[in-house]
């Protein structure tokens, strides 16, 4: 049984999966599985990710696209870990990151139910964005943070969460179609769940027209 469950949704990013799986597997921490959720792609993805041995790599599609809520919770629903950490298919991780959130969940009260990190910000030719990391105090009982602002240092892709959270907050908002992940950070928060924060960018995101941040009418709604 792997003590961490990294889940990677993904449609349509086949020019970007091959680097967020490679910098799982160059984890310093390699107790875990990948569930790679295809959300009914029509590229390449699939041809890719085939061409990977490794029994720890388990590969879902989706017969009709569904959403990324739904893909994530597709991931949810077969992981087999104690932990849960999400990453984008378009992002990529430090080879430490697994390992420093594993750390600070074994030092942690029981009832710590999330960690994040800082990130760093690239384009699409690797150019560095300059980037503020959030501050480290911002960790603990922090519902009331989170319903003014979603500012967890590198987004879905810097978290790792206990499983239980999820068993007692309930699955992403398949209604929803942005922000759904702030929901899922306030759920869990109203649930006494305290947060931690590792003040390193252990996450590299990558910035591009496709970005779901960039349509900001979507974000609104």
């Amino acid at each position: 049984m792997p003590s961490v469950s990294v889940i990677i949704p993904t449609y349509n990013y086949g020019r970007f999966i091959e680097c967020a799986v490679n910098s799982v597997l160059s984890q310093s921490y390699q107790d875990y599985e990948i569930i790679i959720v295809d959300d009914a792609s029509t590229d390449d993805t699939k041809d890719i990710i085939g061409q990977y041995i490794d029994p720890r790599i388990k590969y879902i599609q989706h017969e009709v696209n569904r959403g990324l809520s739904w893909t994530r919770n597709t991931g949810i629903k077969a992981a087999k870990g104690m932990y849960l950490a999400f990453l984008d298919s378009d992002d990529t991780w430090m080879p430490e990151k697994i390992e420093s959130q594993i750390e600070v969940f074994q030092n942690g009260p029981d009832n710590l139910g999330l960690v994040y990190t800082s990130m760093k910000i690239f384009n699409n030719t690797s150019s560095l964005y300059t980037f503020s990391a959030p501050s480290p105090t911002y960790r603990g009982q922090v519902l009331q943070q989170l319903l003014e602002a979603n500012n967890l240092g590198g987004g879905s892709s810097s978290v790792m969460i206990k499983k239980k959270c999820f068993d007692d907050a309930g699955l992403f908002d398949v209604s929803m179609k942005s922000c759904e992940d702030w929901d899922m950070w306030i759920r869990i928060a109203a649930r006494n769940y305290l947060f931690d924060f590792i003040n390193k960018e252990l996450v590299a995101l990558t910035a591009h027209a496709h970005n779901m941040s960039v349509d900001m009418k979507r974000m609104i709604d």
